[in-house]
């Protein structure tokens, strides 16, 4: 299994010129389960650097999907996220962990050593809070989030439990740059076709159609969903470049 995502650019330094690679990896010699590659515009001198770490701080385990917060003010670090099946013993990371790119360390999400069963399969992002839908059940089960700079993971609504009964393999999450949901919707899916939808506007779970699985499947064979997308969770890149480009403008005038 091998998942990749190309950065972009940034005024954090080198990021756009990373590919990160993640996955149950194997390379001869180099990383197991994380890696990026660096200077992929230079023909010639790419580099795959391993990112693994080494002892207590190394992360054991498969990586399954990223997400990845830009910062675009001078100083900071973008902030890159990780989930899948694995650990990083000194941070205190089991399923989910935060990447700091700059320094090439792991960081603890407040309460990530408390998904103790299961594993992740998505991580995605309202803003700058955290969603991660797997096959856990602790802390909540199957999809959890934690609200930025708080210490406990929570679910999307009290009555999750009930309608989100199957483990999670896909999800997309609305956030506030949205283009037609409201922030901190969220849609998920399951391998075997099933998908349902939590609206955060009415507080209501619902279905896509008229059934939990609505997916025609022509075959007897065995139907694998792969991945959910929404074009409607889309616009946050958009937005903040339109900001950035005006910030800039600005800077250019004064």
């Amino acid at each position: 299994m091998l998942y990749t995502k190309k950065s972009l650019l940034t005024l954090t330094g080198a990021s756009d010129t990373y590919l990160w690679v993640g996955g149950d990896l194997k390379v001869a010699g180099g990383p197991k389960y994380f890696a990026r590659f660096e200077k992929i515009f230079d023909a010639g001198e790419e580099t795959l650097v391993n990112l693994d770490g080494e002892g207590e701080d190394a992360i054991t385990g498969v990586v399954r999907k990223f997400r990845y917060v830009n910062k675009y003010l001078a100083g900071q670090t973008d902030r890159l996220f990780l989930a899948g099946n694995f650990q990083v013993a000194s941070k205190k990371c089991r399923n989910i962990c935060e990447y700091n790119h700059k320094n090439k360390e792991f960081v603890a999400l407040n309460g990530a050593d408390t998904f103790t069963d299961g594993e992740g399969y998505d991580v995605a992002l309202n803003s700058e809070d955290v969603y991660v839908g797997g096959t856990f059940t602790k802390p909540i089960k199957y999809v959890s989030f934690l609200p930025n700079e708080k210490e406990a993971w929570d679910g999307v609504h009290a009555s999750q439990t009930a309608n989100f009964d199957f483990p999670v393999h896909t999800m997309d999450v609305c956030s506030k740059y949205s283009k037609s949901c409201q922030a901190g919707s969220v849609a998920v899916g399951n391998m075997d076709g099933r998908i349902k939808f939590y609206d955060s506007e009415n507080g209501k779970f619902e279905y896509f159609g008229t059934s939990q699985r609505p997916i025609n499947q022509t075959t007897s064979d065995d139907v694998m969903l792969g991945a959910i997308y929404s074009y409607a969770a889309a616009g946050h890149l958009q937005v903040t470049f339109v900001v950035l480009a005006i910030v800039s403008a600005l800077a250019m005038i004064l």
